[in-house]
């Protein structure tokens, strides 16, 4: 519905999307969920998408954090250039835990 009204904001650059809501008290524990995928789904406007982190927090801080994380991730860390070569989770699971040891 979100997407229905406001078009595909959660695509936030080529081929990554970060589904995301505001939290009306259902969300228990912050966290966040990545998805993969080896086919990219089209969303509205021809926008494809192949990686995806779910986020979900229990407040602002929380919700702000995720998101520098996933910036951090993504543009210091060179996450999406490294998901080319993955052949499976556990290549994916390495390469989460090489920037663990970083410190993030």
């Amino acid at each position: 519905e979100l997407i229905n009204n406001f078009g595909p904001y959660m695509v936030v650059s080529e081929g990554l999307a970060i589904p995301h809501a505001e939290n009306t008290d259902n969300v228990y524990k912050s966290g966040m969920t990545l998805l993969y995928l080896k086919h990219p789904v089209m969303f509205p406007k021809n926008k494809e998408v192949s990686l995806l982190f779910c986020l979900s927090a229990v407040n602002k801080k929380d919700h702000i954090q995720s998101l520098e994380d996933i910036l951090i991730l993504e543009e210091e860390f060179s996450f999406r250039k490294k998901l080319k070569n993955v052949n499976s989770k556990k290549d994916i699971l390495k390469i989460l835990n090489d920037y663990k040891k970083l410190g993030r």
